[in-house]
């Protein structure tokens, strides 16, 4: 997968964990650290 193949793929995955975080916790910008932080994790870890 390259770079921008996988940011397509955050940027449509995004939206739904960083709503449901936002219900959760009532802080938007956490969310979205949150669910950022994640998918950095992802894209360290997917396979080379």
């Amino acid at each position: 997968m390259t770079e921008e193949e996988f940011d397509l793929c955050c940027a449509a995955a995004c939206p739904r964990p960083v709503g449901r975080l936002y219900a959760r916790t009532g802080d938007y910008a956490e969310a979205q650290d949150v669910v950022q932080e994640r998918f950095v994790c992802a894209w360290e870890r997917r396979p080379s």
